[in-house]
């Protein structure tokens, strides 16, 4: 099941997030798109942005999914890269 949250004016992307969560959804995408407020001076329109409308797309969680993000919150943090300090020697 999808659901779109839109973060309001008077609440920050945190505020959203944590208002998704206690619905019981989790984040899926994330669209932004500008308002445009119309200005007409004279016979002439013109458009500018006024603020940046942000709404996400999430769905409902399930045991499966929440497992499948810890798991992978796990091998994530364990990942480990080899770094190589000084000259490297041709043969």
């Amino acid at each position: 099941m999808k659901k779109k949250f839109e973060v309001l004016e008077s609440e920050t992307i945190g505020d959203c997030l944590d208002r998704m969560a206690k619905e019981g959804f989790m984040p899926v995408r994330r669209m932004e798109e500008p308002v445009f407020e119309e200005i007409r001076e004279g016979s002439k329109v013109d458009y500018r942005p006024i603020r940046q409308k942000i709404v996400f797309e999430g769905v409902k969680r399930t045991k499966s999914r929440t497992l499948v993000k810890n798991k992978y919150k796990l091998f994530e943090n364990s990942l480990t890269f080899p770094i190589t300090i000084g000259k490297i020697k041709e043969n």
